[in-house]
Parts: C-alpha cells; structure tokens; sequence
C-alpha cells in the first residue's frame, strides 16, 4: 500500500518494477530531503505535474503532508556505474494523475501510469 497525501488514501500497489537507468537522473531536495529521479518521472508542484527534469530551485513542490516547499537544491545528477530505477505501479482503475500519487523522500510524485503519459501541456 501506497498513501496518496491528496486524496488521503493508500493504495494497493499493482507491481514494482526495477531495472537500469542509463541517463543522468535528477536530484532534487530541500531542507534535508534528498529525491533522485529518472528526468521524465512527474514531481508534483503547485502549478501541477511537471517532468523531474524541468524542475529549478525555487520552484514550489508539494510534500508528502500536501504542504508547499520550495526546492532549495535541483541538479542534473552524474550517471552512476551501475544505477538503476525503481517504479511503483498502483493498483486503480483511475487514470487521474492525481490519484496515482506517490511520495519519495518527503516528495510527492506519479507512478509508473503518470511517468509513461502525457502531462497536462505535454504536446
């Protein structure tokens, strides 16, 4: 089970998925949280689901307790010998990227559904 701070929920989880990752990911953090991504996995901010690799410093992110935190730290990581990736699935028919709503290290994000789909302005 998975608890989504925005809809106040857990959810089942469908399947994790792990395997290597061989692209820089992104580092992302504030006040002591520290989240490493892959660049096209969604953060949620207040503006939104964004890709991890169009975050800055100073952009507003949403926590695990659904609280605004500004990024103090956003870096495109080096590539680790040997790195790999580790995706959640969630288990729920729903479609609505913020219903499938995980958090990483304080950081809310999407699961694997909202990181393969197009985000609301992705053309």
């Amino acid at each position: 089970m998975i608890y989504n701070p925005l809809t106040g929920r857990s959810v089942p989880v469908k399947r994790v998925i792990t395997g290597p990752e061989e692209i820089p990911m992104v580092e992302i953090g504030y006040e002591g949280n520290l989240l490493r991504v892959t660049q096209d996995h969604p953060v949620l901010t207040k503006d939104g689901l964004k890709r991890a690799r169009d975050i800055h410093v100073g952009d507003v992110i949403i926590d695990a307790s659904g609280n605004e935190q500004i990024l103090s730290y956003a870096r495109l990581g080096e590539l680790l010998d040997g790195q790999i990736a580790i995706n959640f699935e969630l288990d729920i028919a729903s479609q609505d990227p913020l219903e499938r709503v995980i958090v990483a290290d304080n950081i809310a994000s999407g699961d694997l559904a909202v990181q393969n789909s197009k985000l609301p302005g992705e053309e």
